[in-house]
């Protein structure tokens, strides 16, 4: 099995169609870009494994190890690439306004202390407020946290793709129609009218994900949640450290610009970028940090993430098709997955073990 196609030039595409070439095979990436809503370039960036979603939990050693595999293979990507990405460890500060959170916090303070390359410093209010003035007086505490990375996305998709066709992979700017099937397995996509064979497929274009594993029966795992986000200019002295309340946060992006975010949606109420999404955001952020100053909004965008009724993300074999894959699941985190998600299906690729079991697609298959 040598000739791979990937729908989706993603992050996560992205990092396969990059391992898959580095170790031989031979690669196409079909995508053409024009989808909307495109949960690689609408985010900002964050490589955070030791919080979210199932952490602490069975996500977290998945998580510690795509964090290590965004590092170890920077070097790689950016030598190959030319593109200087801005990966890059930062300090997050964690806000607590109640004693929810602040359990919460006590929690993952635990985490930071415990997992190598990462440190975390409890701060109370009075410390906190002294450290950055512009926090809300309702503030009861913070954890201040380093370890966690960050990358410019789009730059980072840019380098992935740019990586893997330096080691040999092609990228064919279109969207194929249908995967055509003998059997159970599927021996040729359909792209504009015309079949293209492959020895095996691999699903991971986000969201959309759903229109191929429909044509398998397998939509019904995965669903879009809509993520609504504020690129700002923010006048005055730049902040010390990314500051985050659950959903809501303020991401540095370069110099005095900052991604503001967010919301979790469903799309199918409201579609695309709305003018409650942007006031939500706004009001939300303003709370953490009421000494803001007028923010000059550059950018208001939507994306896309990819989510599952179970909270894991995706990478494995499909089950009933010899050789169609799928790496789609991510939701918030796909940034941080991809690395891991893409791991996994190499593995399965050259015939070894899944390294993260539980993450299999034949789990929604169970009874």
């Amino acid at each position: 099995m040598d000739k791979i196609a990937i729908i989706g030039g993603g992050l996560s595409g992205a990092w396969v169609a990059y391992l898959l070439a580095d170790v031989g095979y031979s690669v196409t990436v079909y995508d053409d870009f024009t989808q909307p809503y495109r949960a690689s370039e609408t985010n900002p960036g964050g490589l955070n494994p030791l919080h979210g979603p199932q952490i602490p939990g069975v996500l977290e050693p998945f998580q510690l190890d795509c964090h290590r595999l965004h590092f170890d293979h920077s070097e790689a990507i950016g030598i190959l690439s030319g593109i200087d990405y801005r990966l890059r460890v930062i300090d997050r500060l964690f806000l607590a306004f109640e004693q929810a959170d602040v359990d919460e916090l006590r929690v993952m303070q635990r985490l930071y202390d415990s997992a190598g390359g990462f440190e975390a410093v409890w701060l109370d209010a009075s410390q906190a407020r002294f450290l950055e003035p512009r926090l809300s007086s309702r503030l009861v505490a913070g954890l201040l946290t380093r370890g966690n990375g960050v990358v410019d996305s789009q730059l980072y998709n840019r380098a992935l793709l740019m990586a893997a066709r330096a080691r040999g992979a092609r990228l064919s700017r279109t969207n194929p129609g249908s995967l055509v099937r003998e059997g159970g397995w599927v021996t040729h996509i359909e792209v504009n009218g015309r079949r293209e064979a492959c020895d095996a497929v691999v699903i991971a274009n986000g969201c959309w994900t759903r229109e191929f594993l429909d044509q398998l029966n397998l939509g019904a795992m995965v669903k879009p949640v809509k993520g609504e986000m504020l690129l700002v200019k923010l006048p005055g002295a730049p902040f010390a450290w990314d500051i985050t309340h659950g959903l809501n946060g303020l991401y540095q992006s370069h110099d005095d610009i900052y991604w503001l975010g967010g919301t979790r949606e469903d799309p199918s109420e409201d579609p695309g970028p709305s003018a409650g999404g942007r006031q939500l955001v706004a009001d939300r952020v303003r709370a953490m940090v009421p000494g803001l100053g007028e923010m000059m909004v550059l950018r208001h965008c939507a994306g896309y993430r990819p989510s599952t009724v179970d909270g894991l993300p995706i990478a494995g074999l499909l089950p009933g098709i010899g050789n169609a894959y799928t790496v789609t699941g991510g939701g918030s985190k796909g940034v941080l997955q991809c690395a891991g998600l893409a791991h996994s299906l190499i593995e399965l690729l050259r015939g070894r073990p899944h390294p993260y079991p539980y993450l299999s697609p034949g789990r929604f298959l169970k009874a």
